[in-house]
């Protein structure tokens, strides 16, 4: 891996000399996720499984019926005659999701490092809030619907506005970013 890592390296010193800046975009992008990927995975996965877990514990003290086990990172949301049990796994981190943004960030072009630092943590943050309240919408749709309810809940209404938080994130990140920095009509 080593080895690679030189060449990755390489590779980008080469592209930013010969002022290749989509293709050190690219290569940059992808050698980091791959980085993230085989490094830290799994302490960034553990570390945000835990926030949820805790903030999760937090709420369900303020709501009924809802009971969260932060050890195991489970979740029991209980509806009359039924109790539902479902655990915080891999995709409710979101980590996959803040591995490609912290990568696409660390060689867009915008601004200098302090302003790529500031946007890496605003974006951890606003991902892992948004499953924050993915969860929450599928511990609501359960407790109102039932548990029949769970695959919809889970995979379409809460992935559909985790999709739009996150899509929000990137036009506010790189999109907005990019169109305030252009300077439209001066010679």
């Amino acid at each position: 891996m080593m080895i690679l890592l030189v060449i990755w390296i390489i590779a980008l010193i080469f592209l930013n000399k010969l002022n290749l800046k989509f293709f050190k975009f690219v290569l940059g992008s992808l050698g980091t996720f791959i980085f993230l990927i085989h490094y830290t995975n799994d302490i960034l996965r553990e570390n945000i499984l835990k926030v949820l877990a805790f903030v999760l514990n937090l709420i369900g003290g303020f709501i009924t019926n809802f009971e969260v086990f932060p050890e195991y990172g489970m979740l029991t949301v209980t509806r009359t005659t039924e109790v539902i049990t479902f655990f915080l796994d891999y995709e409710c981190t979101g980590i996959l999701e803040i591995m490609v943004y912290i990568s696409l960030v660390a060689f867009y072009p915008i601004r200098g490092p302090l302003s790529k630092i500031y946007y890496m943590i605003t974006g951890i943050v606003y991902i892992t809030a948004v499953n924050l309240l993915r969860v929450m919408i599928i511990v609501f749709i359960i407790q109102g619907m039932g548990m029949k309810y769970f695959f919809f809940a889970h995979t379409v209404i809460a992935r559909l506005i985790f999709f739009i938080f996150v899509v929000t994130l990137y036009y506010r990140t790189f999109t907005l970013e990019h169109i305030v920095q252009q300077k439209v009509g001066v010679l």
